[in-house]
């Protein structure tokens, strides 16, 4: 049985389903005290309780702002959130490093024994390492401390971020084939055919440089798209693949340009980390994914 503070009086005994209820409900949130036999005296933060606030929903009442504070402002509370917490986000960072090399390397080998299913390999599993890095930045976003198990609670979502992935990448290539119909149709008419195009005329080069910063501009629009699903998995671990595209293309819908800035502010960092032989990038990127889950957490709409 379970109880929980409100107003400092306690509120119970519930059985967990309805405190879970409740949570969604937002009859309580994760900065309020729940209490369980098991805790002995002692009574426990609702956030620091692994399971209360993990349900459908989570993401929609911990609410940010509807993408309204200045990108300078995020990364300001990305460099707060990993003050004092550097050599965890560094250790982090080595670990989803060495995953991703590990990973790659199975690919390898099993590409070298010719084995059909060798591509499945980083299709299944770098979604769910990427998720469990994530959910280390939030959980620091979050709760103000870094824990290194929430790399591995990725694999907790082991289903829903590849299938989420791979939804992405059909949406994307369909995306793509929509895109190059009507382009093909232009260079067509324009005098530029694919395979035999006149680069010799002034005009023809022209309009293929048009057409391939336009392709260039297209691709980067589709990366925009669908670059919050992941974190929506990483924020609810019980949000199914279809609702996490779903969620995700919702929250960037009317933020391109300020994720796109976004994204602009760390290309200088990312090419300073490269020239002491890339031992930056152990502080670029955590950098980095801590402004984006304050990117992602500040999308969300007020809480209610």
């Amino acid at each position: 049985m379970w109880y929980y503070a409100r107003d400092g009086k306690p509120v119970g005994p519930l059985d967990k389903v309805e405190l879970l209820e409740r949570a969604r409900r937002g009859d309580f949130g994760p900065d309020d005290y729940v209490w369980h036999p098991d805790f002995g005296a002692e009574w426990r933060l609702a956030r620091d309780v692994e399971g209360i606030f993990e349900f459908p929903g989570l993401g929609r009442m911990l609410g940010g702002t509807g993408g309204t504070t200045p990108n300078a402002e995020l990364t300001r509370k990305a460099r707060e959130s990993l003050r004092g917490h550097w050599p965890a986000a560094v250790g982090a960072t080595l670990v989803f490093g060495v995953l991703v090399c590990i990973i790659a390397g199975l690919e390898l080998v099993a590409n070298e024994l010719q084995l059909w299913w060798a591509s499945l390999i980083s299709i299944v599993l770098n979604p769910i390492i990427t998720v469990g890095y994530l959910r280390f930045h939030n959980r620091l976003i979050h709760h103000g401390e870094a824990d290194l198990n929430e790399l591995f609670r990725g694999f907790q979502s082991w289903l829903a971020a590849p299938i989420a992935s791979l939804i992405t990448a059909i949406l994307a290539t369909l995306w793509l084939i929509l895109f190059l119909v009507p382009v093909g149709v232009i260079a067509f008419l324009l005098g530029a055919r694919p395979f035999h195009v006149p680069f010799g005329h002034e005009r023809a080069g022209g309009v293929v440089l048009f057409l391939v910063l336009l392709l260039f501009a297209y691709a980067i629009w589709i990366g925009l798209r669908y670059s919050m699903v992941l974190p929506v998995i990483a924020d609810d671990s019980a949000a199914g693949p279809l609702e996490a595209v779903r969620r995700g293309v919702r929250l960037v819908r009317g933020h391109y340009w300020k994720l796109l800035c976004f994204n602009l502010r760390y290309l200088g960092w990312f090419v300073l980390a490269t020239i002491p032989c890339g031992l930056g990038f152990f502080w670029a990127v955590p950098y980095y994914f801590a402004g984006l889950m304050h990117f992602y957490n500040d999308l969300k709409p007020p809480a209610e």
